[in-house]
């Protein structure tokens, strides 16, 4: 018995240690990397410190007003995906996977001992286990009425023709790029996801993603600065006021649940931004009118086929358009123009459209569960946060529903008491 108790003490103290070890390891790349930033001319209003279930995250270093910067990056010192296209003049690229160049570029650098970008590299997450990508088939126990499945499948086998693709071409035109073993499916995996969780799409670049140092270690909050270029900086600015020792935050855009979910693998309290996607379609086979308006519906919305997203606290115009153009006639088809241009058109249009958007959307919130029993199961202890964040996407989804039902009706109300429809024609 005392063996055994001196046995799980010892177990203890290591696991202890060796979380020690690891956290003053980490400590020291924090301090390097500062030190690199500072011979880089990288300015910043904040330090870098480990923030408990966030990673590393910036801590305000004075107190700093909305029109401060929190840090600005030259250009020099950005990772372009389209500056690598080619691998020791290699570049037969899959093109399956976006920024492909890029995780190429941090594989190969990371074995790369002199990198000017050591620093940097060291500080990338090791793993990325709550990532959608990592879920399990347990994990995707509560995940149905969300897409999270679909997606990650979907994500997973572009993957692994990517993947394949490399192996067969790049591996053997240059057999000696990566050590033996290196150059594994799992290791690809985190390429992926260093690059799609930290790289930013740069506008002056026509959408080129870049690897920004430094700026892709703030987390998000809703409404923070947005980094963008200015002349040769990029810039991420404050946009609020912060007390000094405060936590400071950038914005990943105005994204819904499931693309933070999906992408960054988390959901926020309260997203101002959320929406949820509805599977709407015409039906050009069954219906005259829907053959002749569909394609024109295409030309001006090219995500359409795709799910229409109804926002948080928006009018829900993209899905109004479907359903005006659904119930439209053969009579009315000189009215098609202003449809696609989101206007109504006649008060009979209207309301069918609004009965048959609602109607849809009651229908679609049938399917799922109730929020108490949601809420029920989000207060049980025994799922882990994988399993809650599903149960959050799935309750989020159906209060935007709901949401834009109520938004509906009190539009539908407006228009008969005041008579105009809501580009403001006559009724």
């Amino acid at each position: 018995m005392k063996v055994s108790v001196l046995f799980s003490l010892l177990c203890v103290l290591l696991a202890f240690l060796c979380c020690v070890n690891a956290e003053t390891e980490r400590q020291r790349h924090i301090v390097a990397f500062t030190e690199w930033l500072d011979d880089n001319n990288i300015q910043r209003n904040f330090d870098l410190v480990e923030m408990p279930g966030q990673g590393v995250g910036g801590i305000a270093n004075k107190d700093l007003s909305d029109e401060d910067f929190l840090l600005k990056v030259p250009e020099s010192k950005m990772i372009y995906n389209k500056d690598h296209m080619s691998i020791n003049g290699w570049d037969k690229w899959s093109g399956l996977v976006g920024g492909e160049q890029l995780m190429l570029w941090v594989l190969t650098e990371k074995l790369n001992e002199n990198s000017d970008w050591k620093h940097y590299l060291n500080l990338l997450p090791s793993s990325y286990e709550e990532h959608l990508l990592m879920w399990n088939e347990e994990d995707f126990k509560y995940a149905d009425m969300t897409g999270l499945y679909a997606h990650q499948q979907s994500v997973l086998n572009s993957l692994k023709q990517s993947y394949e693709h490399l192996q067969q071409t790049l591996v053997v035109d240059q057999p000696d790029l990566f050590p033996e073993g290196y150059f594994t499916f799992q290791r690809y995996v985190w390429s992926y996801l260093v690059v799609s969780t930290r790289a930013w799409s740069i506008a002056q670049r026509d959408g080129d993603r870049a690897l920004v140092p430094l700026a892709d270690m703030l987390n998000h909050v809703a409404g923070s600065g947005q980094g963008g270029t200015v002349s040769d900086e990029f810039v991420i600015n404050s946009t609020r006021n912060y007390a000094a020792g405060e936590q400071v935050y950038d914005s990943y855009g105005p994204k819904t649940n499931f693309e933070l979910l999906t992408t960054y693998g988390f959901i926020p309290e309260n997203n101002p931004h959320d929406g949820a996607g509805v599977e709407l379609a015409l039906h050009p086979e069954q219906n005259l009118v829907h053959s002749i308006v569909e394609p024109l519906l295409r030309n001006v919305d090219p995500n359409y086929g795709e799910k229409v997203i109804v926002r948080k606290n928006q009018m829900p115009l993209a899905l109004l358009r479907v359903f005006r153009l659904s119930v439209l006639k053969f009579s009315e088809l000189d009215m098609v123009d202003d449809i696609l241009k989101s206007k109504a058109v006649s008060l009979k249009n209207e309301r069918l459209a609004f009965h048959e958007a609602s109607n849809a959307l009651r229908q679609l919130v049938a399917k799922y569960p109730s929020e108490e029993e949601e809420l029920a199961l989000l207060a049980k202890d025994d799922l882990n946060y994988k399993q809650k964040s599903a149960i959050r996407l799935r309750l989020e989804n159906q209060r935007v529903f709901k949401n834009a039902i109520s938004t509906l009706q009190t539009l539908w109300k407006n228009i008969l008491i005041d008579g105009h429809l809501l580009n403001d024609v006559s009724i």
